[in-house]
């Protein structure tokens, strides 16, 4: 049995290691094409929620808001690429291969601009500790353990002038919503969708719990035990974080979840009153592929590739 046992252990890390050596790019495009949508036909690729608020704002419709060619991702595909994300705003693809020999035909394709590598997202063994249950206990404060977050920015006086939330949808941009679709504080009713711009299908049952954490400080509302900033909004929970590796093709799931607020999530539930919420900047305890780490050149709101998206989510 030793010699069955340990080809099996071979096959296991030998399968392992291919699934990590999976080399990401971002290709970026040098022209946008109307040959599937054009912009004198707005209501084939926006809702008529953006339409209707570009039109209020005076925003013109343009290039930047024509969706990739499939043709173009096809013959991605076609070469060998795993379509991780793409950025309309950008013209790029965040692109992902297992033989890295099938670049240079990638590069040389008469739609591609340049490309840049996003590393090797390698996932090290989880070092999860077991989370223990904390007791709930009744303050005389109506806003409970939740007091001095509210006092500190006045938010208390907010909600006595009737500011909760209501009518506003707050779009939650993070890397994971533990058990928010079972958390028997969390009022279902307000979370009107979710989206995993990295694994497609939101997983509740497993994943950081950060999002919800989030989401908890201002949906709850339990008089005497914790009252959120927001209890009467309505809340998208979107993960584009992949918390197992930190490597920069989450700017491109980022940008990805930015660009389906201003299109659709959002636009979709309201009339222009809408919010993001996103963590921008951790440092403690991430550990990225060394020539890919954020240093504050990076950080200046020039060179990196979220920064332009940032400033557009504003202007729209």
């Amino acid at each position: 049995m030793i010699r069955p046992i340990l080809l099996l252990s071979f096959f296991i890390a030998f399968t392992a290691n291919n699934i990590a050596q999976e080399q990401q790019y971002r290709i970026w495009f040098n022209d946008k094409p109307e040959s599937v949508h054009s912009v004198d036909e707005p209501e084939k690729f926006l809702s008529e929620q953006a339409i209707a608020h570009r039109e209020k704002q005076n925003i013109p419709i343009d290039s930047t808001d024509l969706p990739i060619d499939p043709v173009r991702l096809k013959k991605l595909s076609e070469l060998g690429a795993r379509i991780l994300t793409t950025s309309k705003w950008l013209n790029t693809a965040s692109i992902a291969l297992t033989d890295t020999a099938d670049l240079s035909a990638i590069a040389s394709l008469s739609f591609v601009k340049k490309y840049e590598s996003l590393g090797v997202a390698v996932q090290p063994v989880s070092n999860l500790k077991k989370r223990q249950k904390q007791i709930e206990s009744e303050s005389e404060n109506p806003y409970g353990d939740a007091a001095l977050q509210i006092e500190v920015h006045n938010g208390d006086e907010l909600h006595r002038a009737g500011f909760t939330g209501k009518g506003m949808t707050i779009a939650i941009i993070d890397g994971g919503f533990f058990n928010a679709d079972r958390n028997p504080k969390f009022d279902q009713n307000k979370i009107v969708g979710n989206h995993d711009f990295i694994d497609k299908k939101m997983d509740f049952t497993h994943g950081d719990t950060h999002g919800s954490s989030v989401l908890s400080t201002m949906l709850v509302k339990d008089s005497s035990v914790f009252i959120g900033t927001a209890p009467d909004a309505a809340y998208w929970l979107l993960r584009s974080e992949d918390t197992d590796t930190e490597y920069p093709a989450e700017e491109d799931y980022w940008v990805a979840a930015l660009e389906s607020v201003s299109y659709t999530h959002l636009r979709a539930h309201e009339t222009g009153r809408n919010l993001v919420c996103r963590l921008l900047l951790e440092k403690k305890n991430k550990q990225p592929m060394a020539g890919f780490q954020r240093c504050f050149t990076n950080m200046q709101g020039i060179r990196a590739n979220l920064t332009p998206n940032t400033q557009r989510v504003f202007y729209l």
